[in-house]
């Protein structure tokens, strides 16, 4: 009886206006436009490249170091580079192995490696 008076007794500090009603339609619509439609793969490792970049570059102005779009650029690439490289010569000298292919790939540790 004491909870209902309560859920009863509650005012919102806000008023939902047809603005905010629109652009939370909108927002739905987005939304449902969004979780129907499906992204190439391409597409997507694309957009999160980008967003690599664009975080190193804007992160290093907010630290100070003004690293521009073209630095931040050649960093994440060279980055994957150094990576792909050092994944490589691991699965070489037999220290681990590469399981699934392209994006689903993964490495686990060789089963003759002794902890």
């Amino acid at each position: 009886m004491v909870m209902e008076n309560k859920l009863q007794m509650f005012k919102p500090k806000f008023t939902i206006t047809t603005e905010i009603n629109k652009a939370l339609v909108e927002i739905e619509r987005v939304r449902g436009f969004l979780d129907a439609v499906t992204l190439k793969d391409d597409w997507i490792s694309d957009m999160q490249k980008r967003a690599l970049i664009l975080e190193s570059h804007h992160s290093t102005h907010i630290e100070g170091t003004a690293l521009s779009l073209e630095q931040a650029k050649n960093l994440c690439g060279s980055i994957r580079r150094t990576a792909t490289r050092d994944l490589t010569s691991l699965v070489q000298k037999g220290l681990i192995e590469m399981k699934g292919q392209l994006k689903s790939a993964y490495y686990v540790l060789s089963p003759a490696v002794k902890i």
